[in-house]
Parts: structure tokens; C-alpha cells; sequence
């Protein structure tokens, strides 16, 4: 996502035949084309989306398997998942942050060593940010699900270990 938003300028001022911003008024060429796709985008989702939500069954929404267990056991694993929500918190707050530490750290040292213009900061940003998706893509299992095992069989491997 944060990629393809340091993106946006740059394409949108290319939609509108611009390969730098201009001097005078630089945000309203690349503002229009925005609010345009903005628009497109917003058509789009209200043709196009389910006017009607399908509901799931109780049975897929609501574990049943606990049940069976007995009350340690419950407890055990609600331990256990409170334990791996807080380490996942803490993973994603400080991915974000540095994440976004070194997106304002290369924008400065571009602009410190003469590298602006041209879009370039924001290219290099927009590289930045999706620098990780193809690992993203391989833990998920969404590519090489023959290499991987699936997310699923993985939460399955942990949760009967």
C-alpha cells in the first residue's frame, strides 16, 4: 500500500504528460488526475461490490473445538494466544516504525546528496516499501505453495504441538 501511494505522483503526473512538477501550482495537475482515478475507483467499488454480504455459518465463525478440553487446557491456549497477539503487536509496531525511519532517512540524504528531481525520492521510496512484498508473498503462501508448506497447515502444525 505505502508503496504504491509514493507512487502516485509520479504516475499521476505522468497521466498528465508532466515529467516534473511545474513551478507554479505543482499540486493541482497531479490533484485532478488523482481525483479522477479517486473517482474511477469509487464507481467502481459501488458497481462492483456485493450489495448483499454473504454470512458465514455459526460453525465457521465460532470455534466449537474447545469444548472437548478441559478447563487448563482452555486456559493453556489462551495463554498461548494472548502471548502470540502481544509478540505480533510488538513485531508490526516496530516494523512500521522502522519502516517509516528509513523512508524519512533516505528521503534527507537524497536531498542532501543532489538526487531530487525527477521523481526520484519518490521512486526510491515506493522501491523502499515494496522491497518486502515478495517475501510477504512467500510466507502467505499466495506463490511456490509446492516449497512452502500452506498458512494453514502451519497454524494446524502449531496449534497441535
Amino acid at each position: 500500500g505505502l508503496g504504491i501511494g509514493a507512487l502516485l505522483p509520479f504516475i499521476a503526473s505522468y497521466i498528465g504528460g508532466n515529467s516534473e512538477l511545474p513551478r507554479t501550482r505543482p499540486e493541482f495537475g497531479t490533484s485532478v488526475v488523482l481525483a479522477f482515478c479517486s473517482l474511477a475507483l469509487l464507481i467502481w467499488i459501488v458497481v462492483v461490490f456485493p450489495r448483499r454480504l454473504h454470512r458465514l455459518p455459526e460453525r465457521v465463525r465460532f470455534l466449537d473445538t474447545l469444548s472437548s478440553h478441559s478447563d487448563q487446557e482452555i486456559r493453556n491456549s489462551e495463554a498461548e494466544l494472548h502471548t502470540w497477539r502481544r509478540r505480533l503487536w510488538i513485531s508490526g509496531t516496530l516494523r512500521v516504525f522502522v519502516q517509516s525511519a528509513a523512508m524519512m532517512t533516505l528521503g534527507m540524504w537524497m536531498r542532501d546528496a543532489r538526487l531530487t528531481g525527477s521523481f526520484r525520492q519518490t521512486k526510491a521510496i515506493a522501491a523502499l516499501c515494496l522491497l518486502p512484498v515478495p517475501f510477504e508473498a512467500l510466507a502467505s503462501g499466495m506463490c511456490c505453495a509446492d516449497w512452502l508448506p500452506r498458512p494453514g497447515e502451519r497454524a494446524r502444525i502449531i496449534a497441535v504441538g
